[in-house]
């Protein structure tokens, strides 16, 4: 039978009882194994006299564009999938008849419950709609096998109406700034697995980095200006003067939500800033620019902050 993904469940013990979060409007996941199987050939022998599966390790990832929704569920750093009383991480597959219909019932559902839940970078470029790209990654308690699988899965129902958002307003330094083409975030979130005694699956999760950064591009060269703009020495971002919005497109299909209603996403950040690209011109086409901003923690607030429900000031 085939079937097609329906959605990212994410129910962990940080968020109690019954709170689990359903990340909707998928564009893509996937979940993969990569055995390790070593053949061993020997002396006086052409063909392997010994094969054993040595290591194998799960990966997931999936991309959405229910921004807010995903935000609000798994932060900007890595989010450990801790389940002593909760479920953990699933995938849920829709299982569909050969005629093309949704089957009743015997959908799937492939849960993880021990690992990481890790927001690896969020884009949006011009007229586009802003996408989180999101890794899960795969420990193995020595309960429970690494993904648990159920045939009998009821698919969980999800809100009618999907969201977007795309480019907003962006002021870095204090200085706002005016046709950029493309934004994205690099949370810098480097999660390993790591595993002891030669078992076959990793048991233990690493989280080695949260170092986030953020890339601008547009098309306005001006913007590496020493007196009004982003000089050869940088400048410093605060959470104060270094604000960047994903604006919410309206739900009729038609413009934007107002400025003022709280429904748009908010980023903030502490840290240097510098032009990358200064120009970068081909034929007739118009030059385009770049810039690095590089997030700081200073011992109290997070490199990175975000606020999935603000209005536009």
């Amino acid at each position: 039978m085939p079937y097609k993904l329906h959605c990212v469940q994410i129910d962990v013990d940080t968020y109690g009882v019954g709170s689990e979060k359903n990340i909707p409007d998928c564009i893509s996941a996937s979940l993969a194994n990569t055995p390790n199987i070593e053949q061993i050939i020997t002396a006086a022998q052409t063909m392997p006299t010994h094969a054993v599966l040595i290591a194998q390790r799960v990966a997931g990832n999936f991309s959405t564009y229910a921004i807010s929704a995903a935000l609000d569920a798994i932060g900007l750093a890595p989010l450990p999938i801790d389940t002593d009383s909760e479920p953990g991480v699933t995938y849920f597959l829709e299982k569909f008849e050969p005629s093309g219909l949704l089957a009743a019932s015997g959908h799937r559902s492939l849960l993880i419950s021990c690992g990481a839940v890790v927001p690896r970078r969020l884009s949006c470029d011009h007229q586009g709609h802003a996408r989180l790209d999101v890794d899960v990654i795969v420990a193995k308690e020595s309960a429970n096998n690494a993904v648990i699988i159920s045939d009998a899965a009821t698919i969980p129902t999800l809100a009618g109406a999907g969201t977007r958002w795309t480019l907003g307003p962006i002021e870095v330094g204090g200085i706002t700034l005016s046709d950029y083409t493309s934004f994205e975030i690099d949370f810098g979130n480097t999660v390993t697995t790591r595993g002891s005694q030669s078992d076959v699956w990793d048991t233990y999760v690493e989280v080695l980095t949260h170092a986030p950064s953020i890339t601008i591009r547009g098309i306005d060269p001006t913007w590496f200006t020493e007196s009004t703009g982003i000089g050869v020495d940088g400048v410093g971002c605060t959470h104060a003067n270094t604000i960047m919005y994903l604006r919410k497109r309206d739900g009729d299909g038609q413009g934007f939500v107002a400025d003022g209603t709280a429904e748009h996403i908010k980023f903030t950040l502490k840290g240097p800033c510098a032009i990358e690209t200064i120009f970068s011109g081909q034929a007739h086409m118009l030059g385009e620019a770049g810039i690095r901003l590089a997030g700081l923690y200073d011992g109290t607030d997070d490199p990175i902050e975000v606020d999935t429900s603000s209005a536009i000031s």
